[in-house]
């Protein structure tokens, strides 16, 4: 069996990060807290504030190269409570997803919140064949819920997660039980064909079931090997290969795939040339990926070749100690200290008794924030990667947020999501998340002050909205100018036709620009699709047919039928 089959990133490949609606039935919510070192302690209640018993929930710990090191599980008690013992052999690289499941929804804790909603779920059936079109039968699929509510989600199949399907024996599955609105990508454990690339990556439906998946597998060769230390020759555990797809192949591109415990990589590609290259992740709060020559392998079918990577390790990284004191100059134990790299990838640790946080092996310079009992830093303060800095707290320096919604006439703009987003040059980074209330009011929490701040507001039935930007002040509290949404009442259809004019069976169309999240659609045998719930006059279309030919561009909106004849080669 294949054994590299984790998340895989497509280099250059734009991943649509779709908003999810609103459930309108009361879904549970998930609050956790790490109440002491050993245990995760939490509990899961309705949006009511009852609480929700027999729930499963399960913790995840990843490493540093996204396998799944441990997994936990407890049931809720009667209260809605649930404890999990954490890892004992948990390592600072080691991160934690906590993933709750009942009858009614599924959901995961994104990273740095301790509270979601569990949505509705739906399912989605996937049917395997080869190139000759005959059925796979028999072939493990292992889905990976890749993207959700606004991050990438860590996720392999050492992971229970109950998606695991085995096809029967028409190359069919089903997998049930899947969050609504996220991102899905299907791998497969196979040693003889290709993983589906692009053709794997499914966007799941935000209301009822998603469209039917019907998917070629290629048949290729093996190329394995190991990532080693020259010096040593020890295997290098957290590196990585990027395989990069020639010009002329079936869906060219560049994958990255994680190295195993032991530094060995195994892929499985497509007859042809492929180029290699190894990436050594260094560092660990903050990282940085450092790149090797590369290697040239032609793959043949059914066939196995070794390419192993001697490697000269690059720089460990360096460590920053932070100092916090209180407005009266006292160490500040407890508090909340904030880094972002030059990458613009954040990370935070808290002060310790004597006021002290440690972020060790940081790649480039930082800027640091802090906050703790209602004081917070000023300005953001810039440091080396090394060495020591001391981060003075001020009282009031905590800015608290209020906006309204006007939704159209006929919606309410009850429960509408909004997501609260501070700016840091070009640079957005979601810091809450809140719902309106009936009469479109919504509030934040307090947050850093002398920074500029906008939200994003999604409500079904609507197009999104997105408010204007605020520059946070010293003792004020920030105001949006009220957020007018716009119905979201048009639709779009017509026929797709192949490039000799016949009818096009299965063609996929996608809403790529639309200020309205929609579900793509395949087409009947006679061509036809519909697409509704867009907003405005017209909707940026992009249609791929099942020959791989491709068209992309602008529709009007509204009753009139539109014909599309497919041309150009994906």
């Amino acid at each position: 069996m294949t054994t590299n089959l984790y998340s895989t990133t497509l280099i250059g490949t734009a991943i649509a990060s779709a908003l999810l609606a609103a459930p309108s039935i009361a879904v549970p919510t998930v609050s956790v807290s790490e109440v002491s070192s050993s245990t995760i302690s939490g509990d899961v209640v309705y949006q009511n504030g009852a609480p929700v018993s027999g729930a499963a929930v399960y913790c995840y710990r990843i490493d540093d190269v996204g396998h799944a090191v441990a997994v936990t599980k407890d049931i809720t008690d009667k209260t809605g409570a649930f404890h999990i013992a954490k890892d004992p052999s948990g390592s600072a690289h080691v991160k934690t997803i906590v993933f709750a499941r009942n009858p009614i929804g599924i959901g995961f804790i994104a990273p740095g919140t301790h509270r979601i909603t569990l949505d509705p779920t739906t399912s989605v059936r996937v049917h395997f064949e080869d190139q000759a079109g005959l059925p796979l039968g028999r072939l493990t699929v292992c889905p990976k819920v890749f993207y959700m509510f606004g991050y990438f989600a860590p996720w392999d199949e050492n992971i229970p997660g109950d998606w695991t399907q085995v096809t029967d024996a028409n190359g069919d599955a089903t997998i049930p039980d899947l969050p609504q609105g996220a991102q899905l990508k299907l791998n497969i454990l196979s040693d003889d064909y290709c993983q589906p690339g692009l053709r794997g990556n499914i966007v799941l439906a935000t209301a009822g079931k998603t469209p039917d998946q019907n998917i070629a597998l290629i048949r290729g060769g093996i190329v394995t090997g190991r990532i080693l230390d020259q010096d040593t020759g020890l295997p290098v555990r957290r590196a990585y290969i990027s395989v990069t797809e020639p010009d002329g192949a079936d869906y060219p591109g560049t994958a990255v795939i994680p190295v195993d415990q032991n530094g060995r990589y195994k892929l499985t590609l497509a007859p042809g040339p492929h180029t290699l290259l190894p990436w050594v992740e260094t560092g660990t709060q903050t990282t940085s990926m450092h790149g090797y020559p590369q290697k040239d392998v032609d793959v043949s079918a059914a066939q196995t070749k070794n390419l192993d990577f001697p490697i000269i390790l690059p720089d460990p990284g360096a460590t920053l100690q932070v100092h916090v004191i209180d407005p009266k100059g006292n160490p500040a134990s407890g508090a909340l200290v904030f880094a972002c790299d030059e990458y613009d990838k954040l990370t935070s640790s808290s002060t310790d008794s004597t006021g002290t946080a440690v972020f060790a092996g940081l790649m480039s310079q930082v800027t640091l924030l802090a906050s703790g009992a209602g004081c917070s830093t000023l300005t953001a303060v810039s440091a080396g990667r090394d060495g020591n800095v001391t981060l003075r707290l001020s009282q009031g320096g905590l800015v608290a947020f209020r906006g309204k919604i006007k939704a159209p006439a006929g919606s309410r703009p009850y429960g509408a999501t909004v997501r609260l987003y501070r700016w840091s040059g070009d640079t957005a980074v979601e810091v809450d998340q809140a719902q309106a209330d009936d009469r479109g009011n919504f509030s934040f929490a307090p947050n850093f002050c002398n920074f500029k701040y906008d939200v994003a507001v999604h409500l079904p039935g609507c197009a999104d909205g997105v408010s204007n930007v605020v520059d946070a002040k010293l003792g004020q509290t920030a105001k949006f100018t009220p957020i007018i949404l716009k119905a979201a009442d048009q639709s779009i259809q017509g026929f797709v036709y192949s490039a000799a004019g016949q009818p096009m069976q299965n063609a996929e169309v996608r809403i790529v620009s639309n200020s309205a999240p929609t579900d793509p659609t395949t087409t009947d045998k006679s061509g036809y699709f519909k697409i509704a719930g867009i907003a405005g006059p017209s909707a940026d279309v992009s249609i791929t047919g099942t020959d791989g030919t491709s068209v992309h561009g602008v529709v009007p909106t509204g009753p009139k039928l539109i014909n599309i004849r497919l041309t150009s080669a994906r």
